[in-house]
């Protein structure tokens, strides 16, 4: 299984972190379709080997123009999933995608990209490299849209077309310093037609995206997680959770402290906040909003004698009752009605992959930031359904942009704070060659009083006195020295921080070069060649 200590960000240039190794995924994948085979869901009374079926089945119908048929994706019940947020990712993240599709190839299983538009909108402008005052690397944010509030992706549409338009523009004046052809152009280009059919801007930056994997010879099955919502198996998850709310609320609440404790995290929106309680009412782990409004809200559930009721925030007017045993017609009957009152009810980051890894994937391949937190999502798995937590990958690289490194490194930063310092208590050391005499009896008085041992508090005070005033008066002589020296100090400071951007691994991948992108990301396409090349 994981080993949580290997869960670091390769440091290394062109480096990948898949853990556990790609040499175990067959045997995990194995492993977690086993798990289900005699398992037995209480709440639906129910195999979850029955209720996995359906919910797969649902995943691969209906018409998805986003979708791109993948060889054999019609003849395999083998489903592995990745996903993330349809943003301005680093080719890190982004090589998940086709890490999923070389696998899925190698494996005979479908690949299924979520598209998680259900996140809010974290920022509309990226970090690009350009150049200093004095030609070293600094960086300024490139806009591609207006700031917008905390929006849901699939809800929010882009502010200003002529910004959006005028993006990859920018982006490459930027960059002309450096001599880096991004192909942010070619992928803008593909966002341009996106945006002939779509106002929004999460389906424009992953439909851009999409086109050149698609490009590039990798096929995944996209989904968004606003369709996976509509599901009857989504609905079923969300009311065995709401059905036995209270249960549920403390073994998260206590698996969520357990895993603060473990990893001594203080913070307490970390992993995820805590649901709380509002005498009756308890807080569940999923949002809603309302259609064209957007302002996620949290979702709080009262149980009644023949099922409970859901309040969307604190709109005590918006309230909605749901029965508890029901068929799935009355059961997707009773969710329409949210959405014809255009109440907008999705999962949050945990309860994503709860749903996924229990009722969607054979196994499913996690960026760091996910790995680590599904330690806790392990937890709420094995307590709450009472089941052995499905094994998932970790998979992550570092792709750096062909930007110029500098010389200086922390250990003459170091050197240098030690001489000032020196400088600045012992003038005496530094003294040039040529100085006058009295800079030489101040020299020599400072020796006799540093050798001098005082024999009581007195006689102490005014030896440290004496050292002050003999100190002070040596300064001017080592000044120039010091005025050198700070501005070498400044100098490897300034490169230092340059090399700090230079060494960035999360600058967006419409970045680089096209080239350098399909060296680090497309040889994951043929996992048999790479593995024998590799001799792993």
């Amino acid at each position: 299984m994981i080993n949580r200590q290997r869960l670091q960000a390769p440091r290394e240039n062109g480096a990948v972190l898949i853990e556990p190794p790609l040499s175990q995924a067959a045997g995990l994948l194995a492993h977690n379709r086993a798990l289900f085979e005699t398992a037995y869901n209480k709440f639906w009374s129910r195999s979850w080997s029955e209720l996995r079926r359906e919910a797969r089945q649902g995943l691969l119908s209906g018409d998805r123009p986003s979708a791109v048929s993948t060889p054999g994706s019609g003849a395999t019940d083998l489903i592995l999933m990745a996903g993330h947020q349809p943003e301005l990712f680093h080719p890190g993240v982004w090589l998940k995608n086709f890490v999923l599709f070389g696998l899925a190839r190698q494996l005979g299983a479908t690949p299924v990209n979520l598209v998680v538009d259900s996140d809010i909108v974290k920022t509309t402008s990226i970090r690009v490299p350009i150049p200093s005052e004095r030609n070293l690397v600094a960086s300024r944010f490139i806009e591609f849209d207006e700031p917008t509030t905390e929006r849901p992706f699939e809800e929010a549409e882009v502010r200003n077309e002529e910004l959006f338009r005028t993006f990859p523009r920018r982006v490459q004046e930027s960059l002309a310093a450096w001599s880096i052809e991004p192909c942010v152009t070619t992928y803008w280009n593909e966002v341009l037609r996106a945006a002939e059919h779509s106002q929004l801007l999460g389906e424009r930056l992953a439909a851009g995206r999409r086109s050149l994997e698609v490009r590039w010879g990798c096929h995944n099955l996209e989904i968004p997680v606003s369709d996976l919502c509509q599901k009857i198996s989504f609905v079923r998850f969300v009311y065995e959770i709401l059905g036995n709310l209270a249960r549920f609320r403390e073994i998260y609440n206590d698996c969520i402290r357990e895993y603060r404790r473990r990893h001594r995290v203080r913070s307490r929106s970390h992993p995820a906040p805590e649901l709380s309680a509002r005498n009756e009412w308890l807080e569940a782990p999923f949002w809603v909003w309302r259609k064209r409004v957007g302002q996620r809200q949290a979702v709080w559930t009262r149980q009644n004698d023949d099922g409970f009721e859901i309040q969307v925030g604190d709109d005590t007017d918006l309230r909605i009752r749901f029965a508890r045993q029901v068929s799935d017609k009355q059961l997707l009957g009773e969710w329409r009605q949210l959405d014809e009152r255009g109440i907008r009810f999705r999962t949050r980051a945990l309860t994503t992959t709860l749903y996924v890894r229990l009722f969607l994937a054979d196994l499913f391949l996690h960026g760091i930031g996910g790995a680590k937190y599904d330690e806790l999502t392990d937890d709420i798995i094995r307590r709450f359904w009472e089941l052995p937590a499905p094994a998932y990958l970790a998979v992550s690289g570092t792709l750096r942009l062909p930007l110029p490194g500098y010389a200086a490194n922390e250990y003459d930063r170091q050197r240098l704070l030690r001489l000032l310092h020196d400088l600045r208590c012992n003038p005496q050391r530094h003294l040039p060659s040529a100085i006058p005499e009295s800079a030489k009896r101040l020299a020599a008085e400072k020796a006799a009083w540093v050798a001098r041992q005082a024999k009581n508090r007195t006689q102490s005070r005014e030896r440290f006195r004496k050292l002050k005033e003999l100190t002070r008066a040596l300064e001017p002589f080592v000044a120039d020295r010091k005025s050198k020296i700070n501005e070498e100090l400044a100098s490897i400071e300034e490169q230092l921080r340059a090399n700090h951007l230079v060494n960035r691994r999360d600058y967006a991948f419409c970045l680089f070069p096209e080239a350098q992108l399909k060296e680090f990301c497309t040889p994951w396409l043929q996992l048999d060649q790479l593995l024998c090349a590799t001799g792993t």
